[in-house]
């Protein structure tokens, strides 16, 4: 009878431990039936679309802000900057770029602090000079250009110059094929004009003298 009574006491903790394992006692129903907590995703910024070079940049050429345009700060330091046409397309100085500072230059809209605008050349005649015994004559030629120097992020116009490019004197001897002297204004003559620009910051008077050199061969 006692050993009975053994059996039966173990088969109801059984059965009580089974049926709480199967939810049987609402134990785990309860817990089933809780909502599961949704996990939190963190969204990733989204990067800014590139800007297109260098047709977002062409609002600079006609002095017109570009908003995502790198701030200009006048320092002693190389500055990004671009050489564009007057109409907006970009300078073949800029598109060849041999010989030019590669830490001051860039082909992405959003480093650039300054816009350099290359207006058209000039070539204006100054003499002919004509020789005895039937040599070709020789015409003196001065070459002007217009530039300017805009802060791309503004539009504000920091300078405007005329460069003179005038040629040298004729000599007593030149050679038979000679029938010019003269040539346009360098790349370089403009480029360290702003350059010092960029370093100094924008003159008292932006509207400069005439920039005058003299073409030596």
């Amino acid at each position: 009878m006692k050993a009975l009574f053994i059996c039966a006491s173990l088969s109801a903790v059984v059965f009580v431990a089974m049926g709480m394992q199967l939810g049987m006692f609402g134990g785990n129903r309860r817990a089933s039936n809780e909502t599961p907590e949704t996990p939190v995703v963190e969204k990733k910024p989204v990067a800014a679309p590139k800007a297109k070079f260098p047709d977002e940049l062409a609002p600079s050429a006609r002095g017109e802000p570009v908003a995502v345009a790198a701030a200009f700060e006048p320092g002693d330091r190389p500055h990004k900057l671009v050489f564009l046409r007057s109409s907006g397309e970009i300078h073949p100085w800029h598109e060849d770029h041999s010989g030019y500072h590669e830490d001051w230059w860039t082909m992405t809209v959003e480093k650039v602090e300054l816009v350099v605008v290359i207006g058209a050349s000039r070539r204006f005649a100054l003499e002919t000079i004509h020789y005895p015994n039937g040599a070709p004559p020789i015409t003196r030629y001065r070459h002007d250009l217009e530039a300017a120097v805009v802060e791309a992020k503004t539009g504000q116009v920091l300078a405007n110059i005329v460069f003179q490019n005038m040629p040298r004197q004729i000599k007593k001897l030149e050679s038979w094929e000679r029938t010019a002297l003269g040539a346009p204004v360098s790349y370089h003559t403009v480029f360290h004009w702003a350059a010092r620009i960029a370093r100094e910051g924008a003159p008292a008077n932006p509207n400069q003298m005439p920039f005058v050199t003299v073409y030596q061969e």
